[in-house]
């Protein structure tokens, strides 16, 4: 996953930072008493107009990683829709 860490996003503004996520899950499960969570949308841009999408592979992979080691178990998620 190193490949990821170089990744930039297509936009500006939008920086690939994955272990955001799990910070933010845990987070809200902290603070709002554990409700249920969905994710329903989560991806990245790109600028190469091309289907070489191993970058978004990557993204994929570790933003599901880090939902994973927020520890589910313990989370109230449900479902996480790309």
């Amino acid at each position: 996953m190193a490949l990821l860490l170089c990744f930039r996003s297509g936009s500006g503004w939008l920086k690939v930072v994955p272990w955001g996520l799990r910070k933010l899950l845990v987070w809200i499960k902290d603070h709002y008493n554990n409700p249920p969570l969905y994710i329903t949308e989560n991806g990245v841009s790109d600028k190469n107009g091309t289907l070489k999408d191993q970058h978004r592979i990557d993204f994929y992979s570790s933003y599901i990683n880090n939902v994973l080691k927020g520890n589910v178990a313990l989370l109230n998620f449900y479902r996480y829709f790309k």
